[in-house]
């Protein structure tokens, strides 16, 4: 009696603990919610006596709350599975039972995520036994709760393989075929997936329909088939109890998920070869497409492993059941079975296809047939295969159709360098001699691309009963040869071989060219290969012509010569051979073309060296040629005149020692003189052509008018050319015919000044240098000339604006120093000079001096705009003052002595002052 009253103590004692747990636990709080299950655990593992009544203590939102907590969370201090396991074996020990939540109608609500989803979620089918145990709390099974993904008890107990709760749900009429709403799984996929064999029966024998499809379109069958164990076997047990069910296979084994495939596509795609044996066998469509338009042929074709026997199969059985096979299926893209083969090299695959009648000229979306891909890969052994076991109707198609571009298969062996396979299309009839749409034949392109011989060869000379070679000379639309390709891409072994087999070396193409022309205008050639051809020409019934002229009327001198490229100075030993030797071959070296330009005039407008002139002439003389030297090319121009313009000394010594007539003129009236006179810088070469003219007792005319009236000597004053002035002047000029530049003319020769340091004291010295020489040479200069000379100082700014004519007047800054440092002459700093009086600095300073200082290139000597344009200021003093004294006095109406006159002006301050007074009077 004492023990039972000990007994009930401690029981009271443990439900007081339980009761004492609950107190001041806050149950939105997760952390306390594990505490207190731990304290729980730890309680309930000794707990001794009869059990409490749960409801005594927490109320049922409570109870599922911990059941939920204790399945979803890990927990600190204790074993977890053994803690989880014990409460909830302690939960159904105590007799609760889940009761539904009824809505205002008095129904229950089904829609509730209960501790079973939850554990399910975890997918530990090792604690397979924790969901068992919380059925005892929700074994009310006409209650089928759903989550809110639509996944139900039922589900879980599929998933799990409980059969005996599978059949009491069932029992009490539970639908076999509710779906989830997520997922849309029926409860046989959850066993599917699974692999619930005994529950699958059960499900499938008690009304489950084995044709629905989830949200992927993935039925039951689909499953079985996507699942890497042992579907085989499972597939037929699936089938059979179909079978004994009375469903229909077809709606089964042929149903499409969204992607469009089939089982059978999920079979052959992992390769389950007894799998597919018993889908073809039960009456499959082997030809059913999946989204992408892939058949179950194409997914064999296109794997990476040989599938040979799986392929062998496939057409077995097809053939037993009498079923067509759609060898020649072609997917979204284009490609068929044979395709797919061909690009993973399955070549058993592919001959098994082409035995069976596979097309091998179908071309896919990118326009790859299998010829293509094999010609890519240089695959010998796949391109055997394909002549060999392609049907005979196909093969004639397979060596001469064109693709959506016009290219023949010979194209592409050609194009791809190939030459087995273009051995392989010349023994199977492929026509060497079809061009394409730009004319080429597969021989042109090889001499294009600057391909092997090796391949030319292969055309012209095979080993191959009655096969016809290509013509050497066909031409393409622009009426090119081969043998013009090859000279015009450089391609010397192929040209070479074509010479040797008889190309014509003197067709022109539709711009009139020869090959010759093609060759001499390539930067390729080497005088080497130039050799060679012309010994093979040489040995050929067809002698290369050299004079041949193309519709410009070049020759292929004249093409060679107009490579010479200043830029490019490796060129010109290679264009110096190749002009020898063309002449020492016979070249014409006098023949002009549609615009009547020589060889010499191609050479007298490049920048030829000197040595490269040297060999021209000596070979020009050396082989009897007569140089034209005196043509004139359509603008009237002799190779004379074209050197002088680009101031070829050399040149110009060469043409006139030849006898180049230096009076000639052009079209425009110009003489060999106004060439020189027109120049941006002046001419180093009018010495060399007087002292040449003089030995040689030519007059040169020197005051040659052109057809714009001007004469040499104009043209060079109004560029301050002093030297050209000066030989002008010597050599007899007329200054009584002499017109003077105007204004425009100065400019013009302002503006064309070489970049100088000093360019307005160059300018402003120059001009004072000019008018001086003039003068002393008798010329009477005008008041309108000179204007025509200040006008250009106002206007480019070489006159102070403000009087500063001494040191006082003068602002160095902070350059004073330097100013002492720059010498304008010896023994004179330009500080110094800016010291002086413009009549002091006239008679220290020569117009000369300032002349040679502007022109030095020495950087230190640039001078500041205000320093520069002073000592214009300064050197052209007495000028103005001369200009002016005529002008003033005019003004006055000569009322005054000279003398007054004289001295009124002297005391003006500036440059601009007796400018003023020009202005008065010009106006």
């Amino acid at each position: 009696m004492s023990e039972d009253i000990d007994m009930v103590d401690v029981n009271i004692c443990f439900i007081e603990d339980l009761k004492s747990l609950r107190i001041n636990v806050n149950w939105d709080n997760l952390r306390e919610r594990l505490d207190l299950l731990e304290k729980i655990y730890l309680l309930i593992r000794n707990w001794e006596g009869a059990l409490p009544n749960l409801l005594d203590i927490f109320c049922p939102a409570e109870i599922e709350c911990l059941l939920s907590d204790a399945v979803q969370y890990v927990f600190v201090n204790v074993d977890y599975n053994e803690a989880v396991l014990l409460f909830i074996r302690f939960v159904v020990a105590t007799g609760y039972k889940d009761e539904p939540n009824i809505n205002k109608y008095g129904k229950p609500l089904l829609n509730r995520t209960t501790p079973v989803h939850r554990e399910a979620e975890r997918n530990n089918f090792i604690r397979g036994n924790v969901i068992y145990e919380l059925f005892n709390i929700y074994n009310s099974f006409e209650m089928n709760y759903t989550d809110e993904l639509g996944f139900s008890h039922f589900h879980v107990a599929c998933k799990y393989g409980y059969v005996d709760l599978i059949e009491k749900f069932l029992e009490i009429g539970q639908d076999p075929n509710c779906l989830g709403k997520k997922t849309g799984d029926t409860p046989l996929h959850v066993a599917l997936y699974s692999k619930k064999k005994e529950v699958i029966e059960l499900l499938l024998r008690n009304g489950a329909d084995p044709t629905i499809a989830n949200i992927e379109g993935v039925t039951p069958f689909h499953v079985i088939c996507q699942q890497h164990y042992d579907n085989e076997n499972w597939a037929r047990t699936f089938l059979q109890t179909i079978c004994d069910v009375g469903l229909q296979l077809p709606l089964i084994i042929d149903a499409p998920n969204k992607s469009g495939q089939t089982p059978l596509h999920m079979a052959v795609y992992r390769r389950r070869k007894g799998l597919v044996e018993l889908l073809l066998s039960s009456g499959v469509d082997p030809n059913l497409t999946d989204a992408e338009g892939l058949t179950a042929l194409h997914i064999i074709c296109n794997s990476t492993l040989e599938n040979y026997n799986l392929t062998e199969m496939f057409f077995k059985i097809c053939d037993e059941k009498h079923q067509l096979l759609r060898v020649n299926a072609q997917d979204k893209e284009g490609n068929t079975p044979l395709i797919w083969a061909m690009q993973r090299q399955n070549r058993k695959v592919m001959e098994l296809l082409l035995r069976r009648g596979a097309d091998p000229t179908l071309a896919n979306s990118q326009e790859l047939t299998p010829l293509k891909i094999v010609c890519r890969r240089k695959d010998d052994d796949s391109a055997a295969i394909l002549f060999e076991h392609s049907k005979d109707h196909y093969k004639s198609e397979l060596v001469n159709k064109r693709d959506q571009l016009g290219l023949l298969p010979l194209d592409l062996a050609v194009d791809l360098c190939y030459p087995t396979m273009l051995e392989l299309l010349l023994r199977h009839g492929a026509n060497a001699n079809l061009a394409g749409a730009d004319g080429l034949t597969p021989l042109h392109v090889i001499a294009q691309r600057n391909y092997p011989v090796a391949l030319a060869e292969k055309l012209l000379e095979p080993s191959i009963p009655n096969y016809k070679p290509p013509q050497v000379d066909a031409r393409d639309i622009e009426d090119n040869t081969p043998l013009h390709l090859a000279m015009s891409c450089g391609n010397r072994s192929v040209s070479e071989y074509l010479l040797s087999k008889g190309a014509n070396p003197n067709l022109t193409n539709s711009s009139g060219s020869t090959p010759l022309h093609l060759y001499c205008a390539n930067l390729h050639f080497t005088d080497s290969w130039a050799r060679s051809i012309f010994k093979i020409s040489d040995s050929m019934p067809q002698k290369m012509q050299l004079d041949l002229r193309d519709k410009e009327g070049c020759t292929p001198l004249h093409v060679a010569l107009n490579l010479i490229n200043p830029t490019d100075a490796a060129l010109f030993p290679k264009i110096s051979s190749v002009a020898e030797l063309l002449l020492k071959r016979g070249a014409n070296a006098t023949i002009a073309d549609a615009r009547r330009i020589t060889p010499l005039h191609i050479i007298c407008k490049k920048p030829v060296h000197d040595d490269f002139l040297e060999i021209l002439f000596d070979a020009i003389g050396e082989y009897q040629q007569k140089l034209q030297i005196n043509c004139q090319d359509n603008e009237g121009n002799t190779p004379l005149h074209l050197a002088l313009d680009r101031d070829n000394k050399k040149l110009v010594e060469l043409l006139l020692r030849y006898g180049a007539d230096p009076n000639i003129a052009n079209e425009d009236g110009s003489t060999c003189l106004h060439v020189i006179c027109r120049r941006k810088c002046e001419s180093n070469c009018l010495k060399t052509l007087v002292e040449i003219c003089d030995q040689q007792s030519i007059k040169l005319q020197i005051d040659a008018v052109d057809k714009d009236g001007r004469r040499p000597l104009q043209m060079a004053v109004a560029k301050l050319w002093l030297k050209t002035v000066d030989i002008l002047l010597d050599q007899g000029a007329d200054l009584s015919t002499f017109v003077f530049p105007n204004q425009s003319q100065f400019e013009n020769g302002y503006k064309s000044q070489a970049n100088l340091n000093n360019k307005r004291l160059n300018f402003a010295s120059g001009a004072m240098i000019l008018v001086e020489s003039l003068m002393k040479r008798g010329y009477q200069m005008e008041r309108e000339d000179a204007f025509a000379i200040l006008e250009v100082f106002e206007k480019y700014e070489l006159m102070e604006k403000k009087a500063a004519s001494s040191a006082n007047g003068f602002r160095f800054g902070k350059d004073k120093s330097r100013a002492k440092e720059i010498t304008i002459k010896p023994s004179l700093s330009l500080y110094d000079l800016i010291q002086l009086q413009p009549q002091e600095a006239a008679k220290r300073v020569t117009f000369r001096d300032y002349y040679e200082f502007s022109i030095i290139k020495d950087k230190s000597t640039h001078l500041p705009l205000s320093w520069e344009v002073h000592l214009c200021e300064k050197l052209s003093r007495q000028f103005y003052q001369w200009w002016s004294l005529d002008c003033f006095w005019e003004i006055i109406g000569y009322r005054l002595p000279l003398e007054c006159t004289e001295n009124i002006l002297n005391n003006l301050p500036s440059n601009q002052d007796l400018w003023n007074i020009c202005l008065a009077v010009s106006k």
